[in-house]
This record gives C-alpha cells, structure tokens and sequence, in this order.
C-alpha cells in the first residue's frame, strides 16, 4: 500500500513538473532554428526553404508548425505543449507494447515508463522545438497498433495493419529512421491467417496479403524516394563513412565504442557534457552491459518475436550504423530498451549482490531524472534571466537583441534567424518583446 502510494505521489509530480515546462521561453538550438525557419517559409507561402535551399530535415514537423502559424497560436507553450501531447501517446503506446509483447507485469511496465518520464533525455528535449518526441509518439503508436493486430479476429486484424502503415508513413514525415517500422509491418503481414480457426489457403486472407504485399512495396519506394530525395541523412552518412573510414574495421569498432557510451549514458542519466572525463570510462562499461542485455533478451525470444522486437532489432541496427554521436537517437526506443533489461534482470534479483546494485542504480537514475527537471523548470522560470540561464550562450546575442534590444545590428548567422523566430513567436518570454528590438 505504501509503495503504491509513493508511485502516485511520484507520478503526479512528474507530471506537475511536465506541465510547468509550458511556461518555458522559446528555447532554441541550431537544429530547431532550421526547422523553425523552414516552418515560417511554408507558413509566408515561400515553400520548405531555408535560406533558399531545403533542409536536411523531413518535412513533417515543419509542417505541423506553419499549421499552427496560419493559425495563429504557434508559440513556445503550444509547440512544447504538441511535444506532450506526443509524449503521452509514446506512454499509453508504450505500456500496450510492454504488456501483450515481452511479458512484463502492469508495475514492470509501469516503471519502464517512469524510466522514460525521467530521462534526462526527455526531459530536455520535451521543450525542445524538434523532431524527437513527435517521432516517439507516432513510432510507438504504430508500433503499439501492430501489437494489437496479433489478433485472430481477421476483420480488426486487417484495419490495424492498415492504420499502422498510416502511422508509418505519418512517422516518416518527422524521421527518415521511421523506416525501421518497416520490417515489423511486414512480419505482420506473413502471419495473416497464422491463428487457430483461420485456413491458410483462404481466399480473402490470400487476396489481402497480396495487397498488402503491392502496399509494402510501394511503402518501399516512398521511404527510398524520402531517403535519398527529401533529405539529406543517407548522403551525409555516406560522406562521413568515406571521410573517417567507418567502413573498415577500425571504424566498425570505433562505432560500437560510441554506441556503448551513449547506452552508458542513458542508464547513468547524465549528460557527460555536464560531467567530469573521468567518467566516461564508466559509461563504456556500463553501456556495455545493457548492451549485452539487450542482445541476449532479443536472442532469447527470437523463436517468438513480435513486432515490437523487430522494429527494436531493426532500430538498434540503423543506429549503429550511423557514424555520429549522439544518445538523443535513442530516446524513441527507451521504454524498449527497459523492457529488454528488466526481463533478464528480474531472474537473477533474487541474489542479493545484484538486488543492491538494481536499487542502486534505480534510485541514482531516479535522483538525476528530478535533478534534471528541476534544472529544466530553473530555465522555464528564469523570467528576464532566461538569456544567462539557458544554452551554452551560442545564441545568447539573439535572446538579448530580443528581449532586452540590445546589439540588434551585429547579429549574424545563426543569431539572426533565431533572432526572427523569437520575435514571431507569441510568447518569447512570457512578456512584451521591447519595441525597440522590432524597429
């Protein structure tokens, strides 16, 4: 009773604490300055431009901001309060997939969304004007919709394949990665007619699969035609690997050791940006770990995959492919990842040694989950302060030309579109923008 009590104290602070971050000032970077700004041209009628050329991005978010733009409430509260809406679509999605997928038990389950509502991931980047909790929301949805069409009601079977090839396609407007979905919407379709009661040599059944087979293809050459046309990911990968020769064996290498630091720094929740050096050696170690977790869970249902697991297969492949770092690629996938940790865990807590060390690290990620929200929610209420108090002070000019008016003329380059941007938006600060900072 009182362990139960304590998770709903602890659940309706998180969410307290969520829900204050709508307050937050507009909070930039350089990605979100460019999505931004393509925003703005599509919503002025001038195309998805930026700077005269299209960006690297998909056009999905754009879009969904030049929307509420034409509308008039785009601002900062609205664009963080659609990265919470994603969010609670990416849990309840979550919790489906954890539950009729890998087995876990409602508090299993339970705690792995907590583990995501308190990732320092999330938590930065839920006020971030950006791609990646939308894209956690729609790829979770799809993913959670094709756990659900494991049904032997053929009828609903085939209504949710095709709702989840609609949530596919949507998520590949936000990432070029939604194109991990893609395996798992296939597995769906080659056990069509796999339950007891259904004939596999069924007419219907037949007839819908080869459909489907035509629309899998078509899905093919739409994710190829966005891949090599309407960004610039796969072209910019392929330049990287030839530059820093990721296609040797050093660079295979060198790509693991990256992965397991961003594992590492994940299970530790904390940015090593914000930590001493000393402690990367730790993450290698630490990320290894989960990263033998992760692979022996999936090794050991392999005879009984879903797809939740093949997307996560699929989704783990693609990101060690990439040859940049960065551990933010992996909060879509987080409440997975859990999962995949906690099944092979939960069998060896009943040693002691390794009881201790779960509650240790359980509670050390907990203690940096509200270390990081109270330092997000600090920047949320900085008030005129917000320029000292946010970022690395790359942008600090643009936040001062716009909410103080200062050095307006010297602004250059990136300063000045975050420049524009803040001055459009509704609610820069939540006051006046100086007069003098829009002459």
């Amino acid at each position: 009773m009182l362990a139960s009590r304590l998770g709903m104290i602890a659940a309706v602070v998180v969410c307290a604490v969520y829900l204050l971050q709508l307050v937050t000032p507009l909070r930039l970077n350089l990605d979100s300055i460019v999505l931004l700004s393509s925003a703005l041209s599509m919503a002025d009628g001038k195309g998805y431009l930026y700077h005269g050329s299209r960006p690297l991005y998909p056009r999905g978010y754009p879009t969904v901001v030049a929307l509420l733009e034409k509308l008039g409430i785009a601002s900062s509260a609205t664009l963080v309060g659609v990265n919470l809406l994603c969010l609670a679509i990416g849990l309840v999605s979550a919790y489906i997939v954890l539950r009729r997928s890998t087995g876990l038990s409602s508090l299993e389950a339970s705690l792995a969304l907590f583990g995501l509502a308190m990732s320092f991931l999330t938590v930065k980047h839920v006020t971030l004007p950006q791609t990646d909790v939308m894209f956690l929301g729609f790829s979770l949805a799809a993913v959670a919709v094709m756990t659900l069409a494991d049904t032997p009601n053929m009828r609903a079977r085939r209504m949710l394949i095709l709702g989840a090839l609609i949530l596919i396609l949507s998520a590949t407007t936000v990432r070029s990665i939604a194109i991990a979905l893609l395996p798992a919407w296939l597995m769906c379709i080659t056990r069509i007619g796999s339950h007891h009661g259904v004939r596999r040599g069924d007419n219907a059944s037949t007839a819908f699969r080869v459909r489907l087979v035509l629309c899998a293809v078509l899905l093919l050459m739409v994710l190829w035609w966005v891949l090599t046309s309407q960004t610039h990911y796969l072209k910019d990968a392929l330049r990287i690997y030839t530059r820093t020769g990721h296609g040797t064996l050093s660079g295979v290498v060198q790509s693991a050791f990256i992965r397991l630091k961003e594992l590492g720094e994940i299970s530790l929740n904390v940015p090593l940006s914000r930590t001493p050096a000393s402690i990367g050696g730790m993450c290698y170690v630490i990320g290894g770990c989960a990263m033998a977790l992760i692979v022996w869970s999936l090794w050991i249902r392999r005879s009984v995959f879903t797809a939740a697991d093949v997307y996560l297969a699929s989704y783990v492949a693609i990101v060690y492919a990439y040859p940049l770092q960065s551990p933010r690629h992996w909060l879509p996938v987080i409440p997975l990842l859990i999962g995949c940790v906690i099944a092979p865990v939960r069998r060896w807590c009943r040693l002691r040694a390794v009881r201790t060390l779960v509650l240790f690290l359980a509670t050390w990620f907990v203690f940096m989950g509200f270390v990081a929200m109270a330092y997000s929610t600090r920047i949320s209420l900085a008030g005129q302060r917000f320029p000292e108090v946010y970022g690395d002070g790359k942008l600090r000019p643009a936040y001062d030309a716009a909410f103080r008016g200062k050095d307006l003329l010297g602004l250059k380059g990136a300063n000045r579109d975050a420049y524009d941007i803040l001055v459009r938006s509704r609610r820069t600060d939540l006051i006046d923008i100086p007069a003098s900072a829009t002459r």
